[in-house]
């Protein structure tokens, strides 16, 4: 769970962390707008996916179609900071032992 560390949100990092629901919390880079752009070329490559069917479907639609031009755009923000995550490259840590002939360091 991604918590923004602002207004609100730092409480609710509180709050979460004393009912042993650990969340991390992250300070956004930018507004809305910019973190949103920084990741619609994952959505025209068609590397985003939704269902088909859920409850929730249809206002997410909306509100995605509709920004930056709504009142509405808690849904989009957390889509920006998930495919952040989801498309960030993995940092491995580095491997100790032998493995064949090689070595790692």
């Amino acid at each position: 769970m991604i918590v923004e560390y602002k207004g609100s949100g730092m409480s609710l990092l509180q709050d979460l962390r004393q009912n042993g629901i650990y969340a991390i919390g992250v300070a956004p880079d930018g507004d809305k707008i910019i973190r949103m752009n920084d990741q619609t070329m994952h959505i025209e490559a068609g590397s985003v996916f939704l269902p088909r069917h859920a409850p929730w479907l249809g206002e997410f639609r909306r509100e995605v179609l509709a920004f930056p031009n709504s009142r509405y755009n808690d849904q989009v923000d957390a889509l920006s900071q998930a495919l952040k995550r989801a498309f960030a490259p993995l940092h491995v840590a580095p491997v100790q032992g032998h493995y064949g002939r090689r070595k790692y360091v």
